[in-house]
């Protein structure tokens, strides 16, 4: 199997996050597992739904990638939002800030989550491994 991609450009607004669970849905090729498939889903919607809510601005945009490997699924969204405070983007974040709690879930279901912040526009990766 060669690696696709989906990739959509999408207003900020919450109902962009449903279409976007859609289109993942819809994305996957093969029959994936129920675990995996629902874990994949809610990767996705938790990071839309960040960028959603850091871009807070509807005629705002921001991108989703969902690369399928053989090896893997990688999810990216990328926004021109403020980003995340430092402390939320590492392993053992505090669980008592109610922000953030969605950056949380995702670690704890991902193999890798990288953040980066580079020239105006934060970027979440995520990869999760096939079993």
């Amino acid at each position: 199997m060669m690696d696709t991609l989906l990739e959509r450009v999408v207003p900020a607004d919450f109902s962009s996050v449903g279409a976007l669970r859609n289109a993942t849905d819809a994305f996957l090729q093969e029959p994936a597992e129920d675990q995996f498939r629902a874990t994949l889903l809610l990767v996705v919607s938790e990071l839309c739904a960040n960028a959603v809510e850091a871009l807070s601005d509807s005629s705002a945009k921001f991108t989703l990638r969902v690369h399928d490997t053989p090896e893997s699924f990688a999810v990216e969204v990328c926004d021109a939002g403020p980003g995340f405070a430092s402390a939320l983007t590492k392993p053992g974040a505090s669980g008592s800030d109610p922000r953030g709690r969605g950056l949380q879930i995702v670690r704890s279901l991902v193999d890798e989550l990288h953040v980066r912040r580079r020239r105006g526009l934060t970027t979440v990766r995520c990869v999760i491994r096939k079993h």
